[in-house]
């Protein structure tokens, strides 16, 4: 049998073996950190083998390996500080990748994760070494910034040249993004651009039982803003729901008490909601999907063109939860996946609500982790098979 044959029946029986790079890894104080240790873990789950780097962690002040849990299953992670000089952070990586010998590198791309600025300008040249010759899968969970002024178009400018320079240097063999908006900027610099939606960082829970007690609540996730179309949106559906005798009250989730705090006080006093306005405080991994489930309704003060990545926002969808939408910007679409989109609400509107509310039911399986880990799986794969066909 020709050795080429035999190389390519190995690849179909071989699972991926793959090393996470990201910037930091402290369990809910990292959205990427978290996003890349549940994905680890899913893969793990579905028979391949995973480990995590961090190469600029803020939160440890020296190396660290240790065990980290998702959905009681250990998941070995190295943690290297930020304050570490490069050079001691690149060799340990080398020695890393030789050790385990992955048989992917996975590197989850946000500009700030690796340098405080968002210029990671020699961040390419001083991993490039360290993981030369292995199959690099890149994640671009964002890319530059708005040019809003002078300061961020000079900013813009800079982030998006080091990523040219970083995709250029690196070549990575597969590029996955989150977000249409981000798809299009990326397919000007590879041809290589695969789609994967974002999921939740929480597990989601079994379905509850809706249970109808005379309540609207809309929820607001760690994202709050009270921009104009935010509070014309609250009031519009606070009137809403009072000619239909239905009360509204208003849920600030999340662990930034002072924050949520003053957000609640400035709702009712500045803007005058009489309506119940409650603070979740910290809720931990395992009781958020409850806590969601028990919404009518999300609201993020995002424009539309970035909800994609926003894993708050994803979070409510995941669990059936239609979510608010006030700023649209029609500069790109949301998602991917168009029927996902009906799931969200324009305008404060019952009716449409409730067509909202059956396309997040229905459309929530397109961000399940379980189906994403297989896109992720396939398309990792699907490289790997063509280019030992082509050897």
């Amino acid at each position: 049998m020709p050795l080429w044959i035999i190389y390519v029946i190995e690849r179909n029986q071989l699972k991926l073996k793959v090393l996470f790079i990201c910037g930091s890894l402290e369990p809910g104080h990292d959205g990427v950190g978290d996003y890349t240790r549940r994905l680890a873990g899913e893969l793990i789950r579905k028979g391949n083998e995973c480990v995590i780097i961090s190469l600029n962690d803020k939160s440890v002040a020296e190396v660290i390996t240790e065990k980290q849990v998702d959905e009681n299953l250990h998941i070995v992670t190295h943690r290297l500080p930020r304050n570490l000089p490069w050079k001691i952070r690149t060799e340990y990586l080398k020695d890393l990748v030789q050790e385990y010998d992955p048989n992917w590198i996975s590197l989850q791309y946000v500009p700030f994760a690796y340098h405080h600025k968002g210029l990671p300008y020699l961040f390419s040249k001083r991993i490039l070494k360290s993981i030369f010759g292995r199959n690099l899968h890149m994640m671009f969970h964002e890319l530059w910034v708005d040019n809003e002024n002078l300061k961020l178009r000079i900013l813009s400018l800079l982030q998006k040249y080091i990523i040219h320079q970083t995709v250029g240097s690196l070549k990575p063999a597969i590029i996955h993004t989150h977000l249409p908006r981000y798809f299009k900027n990326l397919q000007t610099i590879s041809p290589r651009i695969y789609t994967l939606p974002l999921f939740s960082n929480f597990k989601i829970q079994k379905e509850l039982q809706s249970i109808d007690t005379g309540i609207f609540t809309i929820a607001f996730f760690n994202l709050i803003s009270d921009k104009d179309e935010v509070i014309d949106f609250l009031r519009q559906m606070e009137t809403e729901l009072k000619e239909m005798k239905i009360k509204m009250e208003i849920l600030l989730i999340g662990g930034a008490t002072k924050k949520l705090e003053a957000f609640k006080d400035l709702l009712s006093s500045r803007y005058l909601f009489t309506g119940k306005i409650s603070c979740s405080g910290f809720v931990d991994a395992d009781n958020i999907s409850a806590i969601l489930q028990s919404c009518s309704l999300g609201i993020t003060p995002l424009s539309s063109s970035f909800i994609g990545k926003s894993g708050t926002s994803i979070a409510f969808l995941s669990n059936g939860v239609p979510l608010a939408v006030p700023i649209w910007d029609n500069i790109a679409p949301p998602f991917f996946n168009t029927g996902l989109e009906k799931a969200l609400l324009r305008s404060p509107n019952l009716n449409e609500y409730k067509l909202c509310r059956e396309a997040a039911i229905a459309e929530r399986r397109s961000i399940n982790i379980d189906l994403i880990a297989e896109n992720f799986i396939h398309d990792l794969d699907s490289y790997g098979k063509k280019k030992h066909v082509q050897v």
